[in-house]
């Protein structure tokens, strides 16, 4: 318990810029993150246990796991069910993270909710993501979902997500990233995400290293959980889709097969599994869901922005650029943290025509001075960007390197016609 004095907001407006206020990882990195349930089980008990009574679906993994919950959404959303969704981080306005068939948490219900779990907050001061998880059981209960689908924030055994008992879970994908929590090994890194596998419950699995995925069978079998491997049948063709899309989509639909989403009547007629994850492909794409990778970012579709800041992230991220032209066509924008600068990923860019770097607006954001590697970078400053890469307006620009980096491209293109990308 804590004798911190947290005001009661009194406005939406007081809530948000109290909650910007707060440490997150976004600003300060892992030194915004505290691992451990203790608090979250504590503020859960004191509130009634609202997550209890509603099939989850759990997902986590290096790259793909906001993807996958999108896709699992609209999936159950095809199905008619009301669906809730908790993912992040958010890109410009916090309600992102929680959303009702697609739509962001209205400011009303989000108010509504946090003053209804003042008492607790001021009593434990949870970290801005145990706060904003807490907020996910709320709203789900509040809203009387049919199913919610959770995003691991870090890890997963000790991700204040982990409080919950899904019907399933789903781990897309190994790689290395927040080495400095997680572990240095692929091994490491797959025993912390493997945590979120619940004793005699069913685990879908993704492509994975062999050394992650021999640790999370044999976690999964320890606790008698079922293992579902989504490799072990063809991924669906579709229309301009990625081989990681493709596979996301099929991990999506293991998920919610198993735990009895397709169960439901169809209202337009009974309808195959493949057609099925057809449409909801279609749906995805439609919806330009916040957040999501490879979206178009400007009217005649040349221009696209990922937020990928892996290596492995990045790598899918090129290969999406070169299902459309080689990479000598492209140009890239490049915008990364200071924690994420490697040579791994930078020397990835050498088949580029020109490479641009830009220094985000945000306190942890990598200058060109910050860049080891020899790829040549032009620095852009954030004012100028419109007016030095508007001659490429038509011709085909990659904007990547940060989930944050759109914010930057959103204020930056403000005051130009070249970008039509959603500010929802």
């Amino acid at each position: 318990m804590s004798d911190v004095k947290v005001p009661l907001w009194t406005s939406i407006h007081d809530l948000t810029d109290w909650l910007n206020q707060q440490p997150m990882m976004a600003k300060i990195g892992v030194d915004a993150v505290e691992l451990g349930l203790d608090k979250m089980k504590a503020m859960l008990t004191e509130l009634g246990h609202p997550e209890e009574g509603i099939p989850m679906i759990h997902v986590a993994g290096t790259n793909g796991k906001g993807t996958v919950c999108r896709l699992a959404a609209e999936l159950a959303m095809g199905e008619g069910l009301k669906v809730g969704v908790y993912t992040s981080p958010h890109i410009l306005r916090v309600q992102e993270r929680w959303t009702l068939n697609g739509v962001p948490i209205l400011d009303e219900q989000l108010f509504k909710l946090a003053r209804s779990a003042h008492s607790v907050v001021e009593s434990f001061q949870p970290t801005f993501f145990e706060f904003t998880t807490l907020i996910a059981f709320l709203a789900f209960q509040s809203w009387e979902v049919d199913i919610a689908i959770v995003e691991t924030g870090l890890g997963g055994r000790l991700d204040a997500t982990n409080v919950i008992t899904p019907r399933c879970s789903v781990i897309t994908s190994i790689s290395y990233d927040h080495t400095d929590i997680l572990g240095n090994t692929l091994e490491e890194i797959a025993i912390e995400k493997a945590g979120i596998i619940k004793s005699r419950t069913p685990v879908v699995l993704g492509n994975l290293p062999d050394v992650a995925k021999k640790s999370i069978v044999s976690i999964a079998e320890q606790k008698d959980s079922e293992v579902i491997d989504g490799q072990c049948a063809p991924l669906l063709e579709l229309e301009f889709a990625s081989k990681w899309d493709r596979q996301n989509l099929h991990l999506a639909g293991l998920a919610c097969a198993r735990v009895g989403v397709f169960g439901q009547p169809n209202q337009g007629g009974p309808l195959t599994y493949n057609e099925r994850l057809e449409e909801a492909w279609h749906q995805y794409q439609t919806r330009q869901w916040m957040g999501a990778p490879f979206i178009s970012i400007n009217s005649n579709k040349t221009w696209y922005y990922d937020g990928a800041h892996n290596e492995e992230a990045i790598r899918i991220c090129l290969n999406r650029c070169q299902m459309i032209a080689p990479l000598s066509e492209w140009s890239l924008v490049y915008a990364t943290m200071k924690d994420k600068v490697s040579t791994s990923i930078l020397d990835q860019f050498d088949r580029f025509d020109s490479c641009y770097f830009v220094s985000m607006n945000h306190p942890r954001a990598a200058t060109i001075e910050d860049n080891p590697s020899t790829t040549q970078f032009t620095s852009i400053p954030v004012e100028e960007m419109a007016e030095i890469l508007g001659p490429k307006k038509e011709s085909l620009v990659i904007f990547t390197g940060s989930f944050y980096f759109y914010e930057t491209l959103y204020a930056g293109f403000s005051k130009s016609s070249l970008l039509s990308i959603p500010a929802k």
